[in-house]
């Protein structure tokens, strides 16, 4: 499986994020805002 370790995905980067997922790969962010991760984890369900 590819991995992907995306730096700020939880904010512009949202949507690279799921982009880079819907490709296949296993995707960790590192992002300062836990209120942004939580929105970006609700977008994938």
């Amino acid at each position: 499986m590819k991995h992907a370790l995306i730096v700020g995905g939880a904010g512009m980067l949202s949507n690279v994020s799921l982009w880079i997922l819907d490709k296949g790969y296993h995707v960790s962010i590192i992002a300062r805002n836990p209120r942004r991760i939580k929105n970006l984890i609700e977008r994938t369900d």
